[in-house]
């Protein structure tokens, strides 16, 4: 008989220190949760047998770029409830990502594989050590992701029923210990009564002949391809618009395609290619019609200057918004991409009038807050050079909004040496 839980209960497991990819590294082998442990979790060194998630952009919205270290945790619910949850890092410099999914079908570790199917919940954002780097699902929040960057630092919670099956997936670059808090009105099934293969018991499914579809959805198939028609196989792909009921098929390397639930919508595609130039591509989606996409790339040329809008200041600070990082985190992704290429970061102010040396000052300074930001996340010194450019060039010479003076404080990227 199940005990009864008056107040809100919090659970911590133990996870004796793991030694070889068989201790839960892999979905197939994934840790049950055990309501009776207590203690702490310990993230496996390596991704185990094979690597599920794979093949994701820095900069996406809902992916770990790949498995690193990774633990995965299936959880059965007995009761509904809302799911919530800390991972607060032992060491308050180590840094925690997680995805979370809902199992909907049999096989689901090989369809996650195959398929990539986007998470109900994730959280991507980097360490933050003054805090303590904890990472999870809070009430607070109303976002359910969190892409790589600054904040917001949990997602939110979720309400989950009676019965239903999820995978949480924990990936640390380093992999190391945390404290793993579970808050929840619910006692989760023990382990000794769990299925091993989740979802292979389902009743099989009824098919009706001669069933009319009602409202069907439309595949969208997206391909990438140089000026002279050759398809270019992506670094990496940022796809805005996708619904968490839309299918996403990741990936040919030249090529996505997902199913379309929904119309209108719109769709943006920011791609990263060996060669070319970061591109964004806008498409409108106005009927459940099957379609084929073919964006043509722009050749990265000797003297290129790039435009990184989205990299934004403080006015009269050479301190970087915090939504800008995942504009970084963007430019990162192009400097891997093309890990031959030498560029140089110039900054610009908003300043009016002639080109003081204030202004000159406070963009140098501005290139070099990203000229640091890019040397922290690994980015090779001789391959980066930073410069002021003052107010010389503006967007606008004469803003009249705010977005105007915002543009105007930005960051362009000259491409130095190509090889």
């Amino acid at each position: 008989m199940l005990r009864q839980f008056l107040s809100l209960i919090t659970f911590l497991f133990f996870l004796y220190p793991f030694v070889n990819y068989t201790q839960h590294s892999d979905c197939i082998d994934a840790l049950v949760y055990d309501s009776k442990r207590e203690g702490n979790i310990s993230v496996p060194t390596g991704f185990g047998k094979e690597k599920e998630i794979f093949g994701h952009d820095l900069y996406n919205d809902y992916f770990f770029t790949e498995e690193h270290n990774t633990l995965w945790i299936y959880l059965y619910f007995r009761d509904t409830t809302e799911f919530e949850f800390e991972l607060t890092p032992k060491n308050s410099d180590d840094d925690f990502d997680f995805m979370l999914y809902k199992i909907d079908r049999p096989n689901f570790c090989n369809f996650i594989k195959s398929n990539q199917p986007i998470p109900i919940r994730s959280n991507l954002a980097r360490k933050h050590p003054k805090t303590g780097s904890i990472t999870g699902m809070r009430a607070e929040n109303s976002n359910a992701y969190a892409k790589a960057g600054y904040q917001p630092y949990f997602s939110s919670t979720l309400k989950v029923n009676k019965g239903e099956e999820y995978y949480l997936i924990i990936d640390s670059p380093n992999g190391s210990d945390a404290y793993f808090n579970l808050f929840s009105k619910t006692e989760f099934i023990d382990t000794i009564l769990i299925p091993k293969n989740p979802k292979t018991n389902l009743e099989p499914e009824v098919k009706i002949a001669n069933e009319k579809k009602v409202n069907s959805p439309a595949k969208v198939n997206v391909q990438f391809s140089s000026s002279d028609s050759i398809h270019i196989p992506f670094k990496g792909l940022k796809i805005e618009g996708i619904r968490q009921e839309d299918s996403l098929v990741f990936f040919n390397k030249d090529s996505i395609e997902f199913i379309a639930n929904k119309v209108p919508q719109k769709y943006v595609f920011t791609i990263t290619a060996s060669g070319y130039e970061p591109q964004e591509f806008i498409y409108f989606i106005t009927n459940k019609k099957d379609t084929s996409l073919i964006f043509e790339l722009k050749k990265l040329k000797l003297g290129s200057v790039l435009n990184f809008k989205k990299i934004n200041f403080i006015s009269n600070k050479a301190t970087i918004l915090e939504e800008s990082y995942s504009e970084i985190a963007k430019l990162y992704s192009f400097l891997i991409a093309n890990n031959n290429m030498k560029v140089e970061i110039g900054g610009h102010v908003n300043g009016l009038g002639r080109n003081r040396v204030s202004y000159q000052k406070l963009s140098k300074k501005r290139a070099k807050s990203v000229y640091k930001e890019l040397i922290d996340m690994g980015v090779a010194k001789n391959r980066l050079t930073f410069k002021g450019h003052g107010n010389k060039l503006p967007i606008y010479k004469n803003p009249i909004s705010n977005e105007q003076s915002s543009a105007n404080r930005r960051v362009e990227i000259t491409i130095k040496e190509l090889n």
